[in-house]
């Protein structure tokens, strides 16, 4: 009779064990879906930074180099002074 009751217990034991294993898996699945969406959802943000560095350095590139050409022509254009020698 105690054989049979230890066998119960047993059995139980291995059933709530059997749920808890289930229990891991299914969160287990649950946490590898997360990461892969989080990956993905990386990827597109390094894609679309990326972009937008480039984007950003072109833009400063066009706008420095047309600055930097109108300050040489404004500089060009301008009259020259006469040079004031100093005294012996």
């Amino acid at each position: 009779m105690e054989l049979q009751k230890s066998m119960v217990r047993v059995e139980t034991v291995l059933e709530s064990v059997k749920k808890s294993a289930e229990e891991t898996k299914e969160k287990v699945s649950r946490f590898e879906k997360i990461l892969y969406a989080a990956g993905v959802i990386m990827v597109i943000c390094v894609v679309v930074g990326g972009w937008f560095l480039s984007a950003a350095k072109d833009f400063a590139m066009t706008y420095f180099k047309a600055t930097v050409e109108a300050q040489a022509k404004q500089s060009s254009d301008l009259p020259r002074s006469p040079q004031i020698k100093p005294r012996p």
